[in-house]
C-alpha cells in the first residue's frame, strides 16, 4: 500500500474532513500542540474508520520544561534516554488510543535528540550525564532507550520521524524521512541499512514535490508537510494521478513486483 499522508500541527474537524475529501488516507496528529486529550480523542472516535489517524509525539518536549530528574543533562526540554517513567508517560496516551482500537500505530519524532549526526563514520557524541546515564557510552544510552521504547510499545507498530536514526530503525515498521528535501548523503547511508530491515520508507515533502515522489521507486508513500494555503482541490486531483500511476505496470516492474 502506498501511504498518502499529511502532518497536522493543530488538528481540527474541518481539516480532517478536507483531508478525507482530498484522497489522503493517513493523518499524523501532533499531540504536542494546543489540542487537549479530549479534543484529540473526539477526532479519533469520530473519524478513525474513515481515515488512519496516527498519534504523533515528539521526544523533545519543546513546550515543556522538564524536571531535573526527567531530562537530558544538558537540555531541560529533552527526555533523558534512560528514564523509563518518562518514556512510558510519552507513549501512554497514544498507547491508550491504540488499545481502544482507534489507531493502528504510533509515531515518534526523534528530531533534536542530538546536535549533529554524521552517518559516514559514527554518531557525534551526544551523551546524557545525569546520575542514571553518566557511566554509559552514548551507544549504550541509545540502545537502552530503544529497548525501553520497544518494551513499552508491546508490539504496537511504529512510525519513526524523521532523523536517520539507525537505532530506532531496528524497531520501526515505517520510517518517514526527509530524503526528498535534498540529496543529503546520510540518507544514502540509511538506505543501505534498509537492506536488512523491513521498515517501509515514506518521504516527508512540501506540496510542490508530490509529483516527484509519486514517481519514485524508493518510497512507499509520502507525508505532506503543508502550507497554510494548501489547495485541496489540486491535492485531490494529484492523488487521483498517484493512484493511476502506481497501478502502472512500469512501477510494479521497477519495484520488483
Amino acid at each position: 500500500m502506498f501511504v498518502k499522508s499529511i502532518y497536522s500541527k493543530h488538528p481540527n474537524e474541518d481539516e480532517i474532513i478536507k483531508f478525507i475529501d482530498a484522497g489522503l488516507d493517513t493523518v499524523f496528529l501532533n499531540l504536542n500542540g494546543t489540542n487537549s486529550k479530549e479534543e484529540v480523542r473526539y477526532l479519533f472516535d469520530k473519524y478513525c474508520e474513515q481515515i488512519d489517524l496516527i498519534p504523533l509525539v515528539f521526544y523533545i518536549q519543546g513546550d515543556k520544561r522538564l524536571q531535573e530528574y526527567e531530562h537530558f543533562s544538558n537540555n531541560n526540554h529533552l527526555i533523558c534516554p534512560t528514564n523509563v517513567n518518562m518514556i512510558r508517560k510519552l507513549i501512554e496516551f497514544p498507547k491508550d488510543l491504540y488499545l481502544d482500537g482507534l489507531c493502528n500505530s504510533i509515531a515518534i519524532n526523534f528530531k533534536s535528540y542530538a546536535k549533529d549526526e554524521d552517518y559516514h563514520n559514527h554518531l557525534i557524541e551526544s551523551r546524557c550525564e545525569c546520575e542514571r546515564c553518566k557511566d554509559m557510552t552514548e551507544k549504550q544510552q541509545r540502545m537502552t532507550n530503544i529497548t525501553m521504547i520497544q518494551e513499552t510499545l508491546e508490539g504496537i507498530p511504529l512510525y519513526s520521524l524523521s532523523n536517520a536514526n539507525p537505532y530506532l530503525l531496528e524497531i520501526s515498521d515505517y520510517w518517514i524521512n526527509e530524503y526528498t528535501y535534498n540529496k543529503w548523503d546520510p540518507y544514502k547511508y540509511i538506505y543501505r541499512q534498509l537492506d536488512n530491515i523491513t521498515v517501509k520508507s515514506i518521504s516527508v515533502i512540501r506540496f510542490h514535490n508530490v509529483k516527484r515522489v509519486m514517481k519514485s521507486v524508493m518510497t512507499d508513500g509520502y507525508c505532506l508537510y503543508p502550507n497554510d494555503d494548501i489547495d485541496y482541490k489540486k491535492l485531490k486531483e494529484l492523488n487521483k494521478k498517484v493512484d493511476r500511476y502506481r497501478d502502472n505496470w512500469w512501477f510494479k516492474f521497477k519495484k520488483g513486483k
